[in-house]
C-alpha cells in the first residue's frame, strides 16, 4: 500500500465510509476514478497525487449523494412497471375484441 493509499483509507475510516481506496495509476484509463460497490473499493487511476486526491474527493461526494438518485430511479422504475401493466391489459382487451370482430366477420362470410 502506498503512502497516498494509507492517507486516503485513513480518511475513509474517519468519514465512516465503508470503502477502501486503491490507487492504480493508469495513463490509459478514460476514468479518473470510480466506485466499485461490489468489492467495496474506490479505484483511483490518476497518475499524480494531486489529481488522485481531487478524484478521491469527487468519489466521496458521489458516494454521499448517490442515494438521492437511487430513490428517484426506484420511483421511475416502479412507474414504468405500472404503465407496462396497464398497457398490457389494454392490449389484451383489444385483442379479445378483435377476435370477436373476426368471428362476426367469419359468421357473416366476410372472410
Amino acid at each position: 500500500m502506498t503512502d497516498l493509499e494509507t492517507k486516503l483509507n485513513y480518511l475513509l475510516r474517519k468519514l465512516n465510509i465503508p470503502l477502501r481506496a486503491v490507487w492504480i495509476p493508469d495513463p490509459k484509463s478514460e476514468q479518473h476514478a470510480k466506485i466499485d460497490l461490489d468489492n467495496g473499493l474506490i479505484l483511483i487511476y490518476d497518475e499524480d497525487e494531486d489529481s488522485a486526491i481531487f478524484s478521491f474527493m469527487h468519489e466521496i461526494l458521489e458516494y454521499r449523494i448517490s442515494h438521492l438518485t437511487t430513490t428517484y430511479r426506484k420511483i421511475i422504475n416502479s412507474l414504468i412497471e405500472l404503465i407496462e401493466q396497464l398497457i398490457y391489459r389494454e392490449k389484451e382487451e383489444v385483442l379479445e375484441q378483435l377476435l370477436v370482430d373476426f368471428k362476426i366477420f367469419a359468421e357473416n362470410r366476410f372472410l
